[in-house]
């Protein structure tokens, strides 16, 4: 039942994309905004008052509205990779530009779901790693290249919290969670 559960769960989380995407179509081009991003999360693992160093690259495709000169909203997919883990977060995005120029300093807030599997724990039948919640908040720069394309490059903080159902025989079942705590790293372009 459990399984059901989540897995109805993970697939409602992707409908506000797909809404997303539909209004986008129905809305004027020159207020859109694609934007790629590739970079790497680094920091700790915090899992029962224990700390893990983690390293991840990641990729990152955001979709953006321009609502005012100063406002952008939008939502997102990524993937990160990290050495047996791998997260496929679903995201909404909040960028607030400080000038109304290209040549902007930026502060971002993405907050989401991320879909999660593990290496290990996929091969075992007492282990369900789930994914969990996700929030980051990211300062930047974006710096015009030409007339549509834009430069950007950001750093930031990246909270990440994972759920593994365990089922054992021998005891009740559980849930254990693991948080994860990264300082971002993101450069891209948008268009």
């Amino acid at each position: 039942m459990k399984k059901i559960y989540y897995s109805s769960y993970h697939f409602g989380s992707i409908i506000p994309i797909l809404f997303l995407s539909l209004f986008a179509t129905n809305i004027q081009a020159q207020n859109i905004v694609h934007l790629l991003e590739g970079g790497t999360l680094a920091g700790a693992e915090i899992a029962r008052n224990t700390g893990d160093f983690k390293y991840a690259p990641n990729l990152r495709y955001t979709l953006l509205y321009q609502i005012h000169p100063h406002l952008q909203i939008g939502g997102g997919i990524a993937y990160e990779s990290f050495k047996k883990e791998h997260l496929a977060p679903i995201y909404a995005d909040l960028h607030v530009y400080t000038r109304e120029t290209v040549n902007s300093p930026f502060f971002a807030a993405q907050i989401g779901y991320a879909f999660g599997w593990h290496k290990d724990y996929g091969q075992l039948e007492q282990y369900e790693y789930l994914g969990g919640w996700m929030l980051e908040f990211d300062y930047g720069r974006r710096l015009p290249i030409n007339e549509h394309i834009a430069f950007y490059v950001a750093l930031g903080l990246h909270f990440q919290t994972i759920h593994i159902d365990v089922d054992v025989n021998y005891l009740e079942e559980y849930e254990e969670q693991v948080n994860y705590i990264l300082f971002a790293l993101k450069m891209g372009i948008s268009f």
